[in-house]
């Protein structure tokens, strides 16, 4: 009943923090909209989309961790070896530690080496930002009609935001397998109450947007380091328990999942590029809210997903393959039940919702969003099952399954765009043919039979 009431209680706060950050995006859009009209809103959306390129400096770094640190309920040691897909017994299993090939750790030695690593990622996300601002001031600053001053502030400023959030991400790591999912999701909700206080309070100008981001993400990485260090001792990286071994491992699972995160760049930011060379730039304006409702929602389906991931990854350790096909079922089954609700819901109060939430109703977005709908039910129902996958390992068949899905998405959408002259419409089509492909095919029988023969084995 106490495991029962806590999965309930993580649940909650995940589609809290997920609610929270809906809200947010809806009203700091609604400032930015409202005071700069129709090119500022299309630089937010343009400028967040692409930011995401940054998350792949950390390589992966949460889940990896999620994946090698023990729970604190269980008293043996982890073991790190290379993932090895179909092994047996499994690669990456709780063993004594003297029978490891590695130096002995323990979790602060691993806590310690990620939080090196979330270091080494900040510099590598810096440079990546340099070079992002570069390009873009000079190739698209001037064409949406902003000044190069205002556009270097508002990126600077975003990208450190998001640099400051990519740099706790061991901290999360660590709560959410110490058992304080539920906590760190109310330090997520509470970052995002903060950008969208600060931006009111700066008026929704560009520029305010921007430093709102950056304070927020600065809070979030001050709170999680603060309890990391509560919870492990160590705030800096300490060299005594740098292990060149778990920096290996931790990198080896991460580049994979890294992998799948830069696959899935060929979806809606790729697709803002699209419009952007083969329509008119202004049309991202009409795209943006489809997407960032899709994103909304899409939050439902990561909310179940976030709190599955850290149960899967012990219930696999534990060799519990019953909880993970109960976890993969009633989460996959719940979640979908609840996008076709909401979604449905969405279609209903359309007209209504961007009239309130931009001053304009939006008939090119209101053509999208039936297609756009029905890829967020489709796509988001597979989000558990990609928590499954990353908490058994499989990250490789998952990685090259969105990596297919993405490039299938770019030609088709380009196709239909180029040679089928469907305009916006063509763009929506292309995401749906990958996400029926990927989600609706692919996954439920890849993760089924990976249930099946690790149950037989």
């Amino acid at each position: 009943m106490e495991r029962d009431a806590n999965i309930r209680r993580d649940i909650a706060s995940a589609y809290l923090a997920a609610g929270t950050r809906v809200v947010s995006w809806i009203a700091v859009s609604a400032l930015v909209y409202r005071r700069g009209g129709t090119a500022a809103f299309a630089m937010l959306a343009l400028v967040r989309a692409t930011l995401g390129l940054l998350n792949y400096a950390t390589v992966g770094l949460a889940p990896a961790m999620i994946h090698f640190l023990p729970p604190r309920s269980r008293p043996e040691r982890r073991v790190l070896t290379p993932v090895v897909e179909g092994a047996d017994p499994p690669a990456i299993d709780y063993a004594p530690a003297e029978e490891s090939s590695l130096p002995s750790h323990g979790p602060d030695a691993l806590y310690c080496n990620g939080v090196a690593l979330a270091w080494g990622a900040t510099v590598v996300a810096s440079v990546m930002l340099v070079a992002y601002e570069f390009w873009f001031s000079h190739r698209r600053g001037g064409t949406i009609g902003f000044s190069p001053s205002v556009v270097s502030v508002f990126l600077t400023t975003m990208g450190i935001g998001t640099i400051l959030r990519l740099a706790s991400d061991p901290a999360s790591a660590l709560l959410q397998v110490r058992g304080k999912v539920a906590f760190d999701n109310a330090l997520l909700a509470m970052t995002e109450i903060l950008w969208m206080g600060f931006s009111l309070a700066l008026h929704g100008s560009l520029r305010g947007v921007g430093v709102s981001f950056l304070l927020a993400g600065a809070a979030l990485w001050l709170a999680r380091s603060c309890w990391g260090f509560a919870l492990s001792g160590i705030l800096i990286p300490d060299r005594r328990l740098i292990r060149p071994a778990i920096l290996r491992a931790l990198l080896a699972f991460g580049a994979v999942v890294t992998l799948a995160q830069v696959a899935d760049f060929l979806y809606a930011p790729t697709d803002y590029i699209l419009i952007d060379r083969l329509l008119r730039p202004i049309d991202i304006a009409a795209y943006a809210p489809a997407v960032q409702i899709d994103g909304g929602l899409w939050l439902l389906a990561t909310a179940m997903a976030s709190v599955v991931l850290p149960r899967a990854a012990l219930a696999h350790a534990q060799d519990d393959r019953a909880s993970l096909r109960k976890y993969y079922l009633r989460g996959t089954v719940a979640t979908a039940v609840l996008l076709s609700v909401a979604c449905g819901l969405m279609w209903l109060i359309a007209p209504w919702f961007l009239r309130q939430w931009l001053g304009n109703p939006m008939p090119q977005t209101l053509a999208l969003l039936p297609i756009v709908l029905l890829n967020t039910v489709v796509g988001g129902s597979s989000a558990v099952g990609r928590s499954i996958l990353l908490g058994v390992g499989r990250v490789r068949p998952f990685a090259g399954a969105v990596l297919a899905a993405g490039a299938t998405n770019v030609l088709f959408s380009w196709a239909f765009v180029r040679f089928g002259g469907l305009g916006l419409r063509g763009v929506v089509l292309g995401t749906s043919v990958a996400v029926v492909l990927r989600c609706a095919l692919w996954m439920p029988w890849y993760v089924l039979r990976t249930l099946r023969a690790t149950t037989a084995t």
